[in-house]
């Protein structure tokens, strides 16, 4: 029997956010005679989350200028730009307090009635049992001529409402294996078959009430029963897998596997629930055949590997992509110069969908120098996405968003290479490990079209799937005598953005966009380790090349929505800066440089490099330890984020506009 806990606590880095976790497992395995086993874990989380019904992180409000007052002597808030007082929502506003529950556990039972054969027999179910309360308090605020006087409340928290929600679900998991493995002179032979079914329901009950008197009380009984309500709704999945695998081997040198997977899905309607995907592998360990001897003393590995596969994919389409299914609405229709309430499709559904396929073919090169320390690894693959699920652009006259249809042919290809070097001289070792990555699609089959426009993108057929298009940018009109010389571009000044003309009709609109980028991102990543004696260090860090992100919105525009602007909008133009960075400032941020035109001037290179982890180690020596029973002792002190090298003029050029925290930790790992 093996069992643990494990209990975590981490504040938020602003006031009233906080998280709480508890976790038991345990773990029991019995030997009832020598053809039966059993085995039974168990383990049990609990976590709660309390956290403001607004986040100060978002952009939208770290954008507010700081030249309001949040507060007045007298205690009251400030308004700060009519109710939008960030400090005042998340101090005064109430919580949003989450329960999780999960109780999960395990039960196998293993059977080997000969030598080489194990069946076995799984069940593991896992009930989730779920609480949210959310109980937002009115905030009122004042104005700096009249403190003592309400004048009105905070934007979301004018009244005080209790929302709680209930969410219960279980899902069981039930396998069957049998796997034999034999060994005859050099040969290998593994086979093994199973099958597995899936089953998972979940309900979900909520209740609010609204305007309560009370704000210290945060249960139902104690709102008005006239602004009262509830709603409540249920789902389920299931899925049913067969499948085997045999992998022979002869003396390490030939290897050779096969895989098959029968799956079926309730996601899909009855007639095209199941798909088959096979799998084959196949390696050359080259350096142990005999005409290789002669490299044994500098040769440590080479070996050729290849592989084709078919995987399956049905989840991006929902639980039920085939149901009809019917909304109400009570003041739909109009009968008798009366609107009176009906039912009506909200969704267009195609019964014949089916799974999305993938067939991956991959060749690969494993080598080894001077017993492997020097290391090369490189993998050649193509990616074949077949019957891709997809929802097509449609005319708006549709009225329906178009529906999953197995529309898109794909090819992926790409290359993973990595390297690394080990090595050490008495007391020192050291190593480097890189890796790089990247890959490049072509859309084959796109139904009848040939060219989608969707939003921002535009995807060709036998060209790469929704390149970024928009205007090309050529740069700043500097008078209006360019203006009136230059294409037809609306309502425009100096300082702002000019495009380019691309089809010389001497008009800037939808037909002048062109591709913006066409670049090949490249992931690259590098571990380093240095040891002395009993000291250690490691770093590693990881960055992409090639790439682009859009900058907008808070994070690039100056007074977006009337909010802060940022330090490289100092750069702006003016007559007396006419070489500027930034387009000229304005506070209602022209549809003409800004919202409408998606264009090359805000696509801005968003290469990086971060170093993810730093951590330094020492590892106590045995000589000291047996003088204490202990077995292992090693501390260590890391640091994560601790850096992001890039020209990117964002906020992150990964990705997402939470502030990425720095930090720094102190730990040991102990074994008696």
């Amino acid at each position: 029997t093996k069992a643990s806990f494990r209990y975590d606590k981490t504040d938020g880095i602003y006031v009233n956010r906080n998280y709480e976790r508890y976790m038991i497992r345990v773990n029991n395995d019995f030997k009832i005679n020598k053809y039966i086993e059993a085995h039974l874990d168990v383990n049990y989380k609990r976590s709660k989350s309390e956290e403001p019904h607004r986040n100060p992180m978002d952009l939208q409000y770290r954008a507010t200028p700081p030249i309001y007052a949040a507060r007045w002597s007298n205690g009251m808030w400030g308004d700060v730009k009519d109710g939008e007082n960030t400090l005042a929502m998340i101090t005064d506003g109430g919580l949003k307090t989450s329960w999780y529950n999960r109780l999960g556990g395990k039960a196998a039972i293993d059977i080997s009635p000969i030598e080489g054969l194990k069946i076995s027999g799984v069940i593991a179910p896992t009930y989730n049992f779920d609480k949210v309360k959310s109980f937002r308090k009115q905030v009122p605020f004042t104005y700096a001529n009249d403190p003592n006087t309400i004048k009105g409340y905070m934007n979301g928290f004018t009244t005080t409402k209790l929302t709680e929600n209930r969410n219960d679900s279980y899902d069981v998991t039930t396998q069957f294996f049998a796997n034999y493995n034999k060994t005859f002179g050099k040969h290998e032979l593994s086979a093994m078959v199973g099958y597995e079914d899936y089953y998972a329901f979940g309900e979900k009950l909520s209740a609010s009430r609204d305007q309560y008197e009370l704000t210290n009380f945060p249960y139902l009984d104690i709102g008005p029963e006239n602004l009262r309500d509830n709603g409540g709704n249920a789902e389920e999945y299931a899925y049913r897998s067969f499948f085997g695998r045999i992998a022979y081997s002869y003396d390490n040198r030939y290897l050779l596997q096969v895989n098959f997977r029968r799956d079926g899905s309730s996601r899909f309607a009855k007639n095209h629930r199941w798909g088959v995907f096979p799998s084959f592998s196949a390696g050359w360990n080259l350096h142990r055949e005999s005409f290789m001897i002669e490299t044994n003393n500098w040769l440590s590995e080479l070996k050729i590997r290849a592989s084709w596969g078919v995987l399956g994919d049905a989840e991006k389409v929902g639980y039920y992509p085939t149901a009809q299914i019917l909304s109400y609405d009570p003041k739909i229709y109009a009968f008798n110069d009366k609107l009176v309430g009906g039912a009506y499709n909200n969704i267009a559904v195609n019964q014949n969908i089916t799974w999305e396929e993938s067939k991956y073919t991959n060749i690969g090169l494993d080598f080894g120098l001077f017993d492997q320390r020097i290391k090369l690894s490189a993998d050649y693959f193509i990616n074949m996405r077949d019957n891709i699920l997809y929802r097509p652009p449609v005319p708006s006259e549709f009225g329906l968003n178009a529906p999953y249809s197995n529309l898109l042919k794909m090819k992926n290809q790409g290359m993973d290479i990595m390297a690394g070097y080990q090595d050490g001289n008495g007391d020192f070792h050291w190593g480097i490990d890189v890796n790089l990555s990247y890959s490049k699609n072509k859309v084959l089959e796109m139904g009848d079209s040939e060219r989608w426009i969707e939003n921002n993108t535009v995807t060709y057929l036998n060209d790469r799937y929704q390149l970024p298009f928009g205007y090309e940018a050529i740069g700043l009109f500097q008078s209006e005598e360019e203006i009136a010389n230059s294409p037809n571009q609306g309502n425009v000044l100096p300082g702002n953005i000019k495009y380019k003309d691309q089809n010389g009709d001497n008009i800037i609109d939808g037909e002048d966009r062109v591709v913006l980028n066409r670049k090949i991102p490249l992931n690259f990543g590098m571990n380093l380790s240095f040891g002395y004696k009993d000291f250690d260090f490691s770093l590693n860090m990881y960055g992409k090349l090639n790439t682009k992100k859009y900058l907008q919105g808070y994070e690039g525009w100056a007074f977006y929505l009337t909010d802060n602007a940022r330090p490289m909008h100092l750069d702006a133009w003016s007559e007396s800066n006419p070489d500027a960075s930034y387009p000229r400032l304005t506070l209602t941020n022209t549809s003409n440089d800004y919202d409408s035109r998606y264009n090359s001037f805000w696509l801005r290179t968003a290469d990086y490099l971060k170093i993810q982890n730093v951590q330094v180690g020492y590892t106590v020596p045995q000589s000291v330890l047996e003088r204490v029973n202990i077995k292992y002792l090693r501390v260590y002190l890391s640091g994560q984020n601790l850096a992001t090298i890039t020209g990117y003029d964002g906020f992150d050029p990964e990705g997402g506009w939470y502030p990425l925290a720095r930090t720094f930790s102190f730990g040991f790992n102990l074994q008696f």
